[in-house]
């Protein structure tokens, strides 16, 4: 039986176009994913992490139950 990876977090996320292309890839590959954890980089300012949370959030995902949480 194949891995199925359920739960993934990511810790220091800026936003940058290789993290991006990543991040899209997780959400349409793994089909089971019930969670991804999503920590924003510290230094980055509130503005910008707002507009990094909307961008996840706009991105498609395979699993429609596949919650995204931002620590």
């Amino acid at each position: 039986d194949a891995n199925v990876v359920k739960v993934l977090e990511i810790r220091g996320y800026k936003g940058t176009g290789r993290e991006v292309i990543q991040v899209k890839s997780f959400l349409w590959e793994l089909e089971f994913l019930q969670v991804m954890k999503v920590q924003v980089d510290e230094k980055i300012d509130d503005d910008k992490k707002l507009q990094l949370t909307k961008d996840v959030l706009a991105l498609p995902k395979r699993s429609s139950s596949c919650q995204i949480q931002f620590l």
